[in-house]
């Protein structure tokens, strides 16, 4: 496939994705401060396992123009791109403190063990499993806040989160960097890696890896966002 079969590919399995009880749960849980708390400390959990799943997978991967590319990826999460001088967990801490979060508690933010599962998945598939389905695991989250794609199905994460903060906590945007920033940067790390796919997995079997990849991220993902939904709604 070349990289539109691809992105029409990926982006079906990612719609379906977004049509599960799981994803759609997750947004219709009421947002209060408590509740908004506990998400945005998973966020953390969430982003700082990712850093460590996309260097894993760094090391998986034999090929060095995709090295470049994960590189180039996570520079751009973990140090600075037109969205953050200082990485987007800096966004992420921001955020934090507009629910009234201290540091010492995003510091020591401790994962649900939903949270903590989804993340021992990814990182079997980032370690263990061939590079181009730990890839497709990893890259197919961010698809998730693909606004184009998923217009019509609410918008993407962010842009539904964005929606729902003012209504339940009375949010600014400017009160929301993490969520403003993801609304527009996961578009471009979505499409990252279809010239990869369409390079590297140009023989069926190799095809199959990324499609089962994508699917095993899918999975995951709705994994997470409902030990999350679940855990949010035993709060006030």
């Amino acid at each position: 496939m070349n990289a539109n079969e691809w992105r029409q590919c990926l982006g079906e399995l990612v719609r379906e994705g977004a049509r599960t009880y799981e994803e759609n749960h997750y947004y219709e849980v009421s947002m209060t401060i408590s509740r908004a708390r506990l998400m945005i400390l998973q966020q953390i959990c969430f982003v700082r396992g990712r850093r460590r799943c996309w260097l894993w997978l760094l090391a998986n991967c034999p090929e060095v123009s995709v090295r470049r590319f994960i590189l180039q990826h996570e520079y751009e999460e973990a140090v600075k791109d037109d969205f953050s001088e200082k990485g987007h967990l800096d966004l992420l801490d921001r955020q934090a403190q507009a629910v009234g979060l201290t540091q010492e508690e995003c510091v020591n933010a401790e994962p649900l063990f939903t949270t903590q599962l989804s993340f021992y998945g990814w990182a079997w598939l980032s370690k263990e499993s061939h590079w181009l389905k730990g890839l497709a695991a990893l890259n197919i989250t961010e698809w998730f806040n693909d606004n184009r794609l998923l217009a019509d199905l609410g918008g993407g994460a962010s842009a539904r989160r964005i929606e729902q903060w003012p209504e339940g906590l009375g949010f600014t945007i400017e009160q929301m960097p993490n969520f403003k920033a993801h609304n527009k940067a996961d578009e471009a790390h979505g499409e990252l890696f279809l010239r990869v796919f369409e390079e590297f997995a140009s023989r069926p079997e190799e095809e199959q890896l990324v499609i089962e990849g994508a699917k095993e991220g899918v999975r995951l993902h709705g994994f997470l966002r409902e030990g999350i939904a679940q855990a949010m709604e035993k709060l006030d």
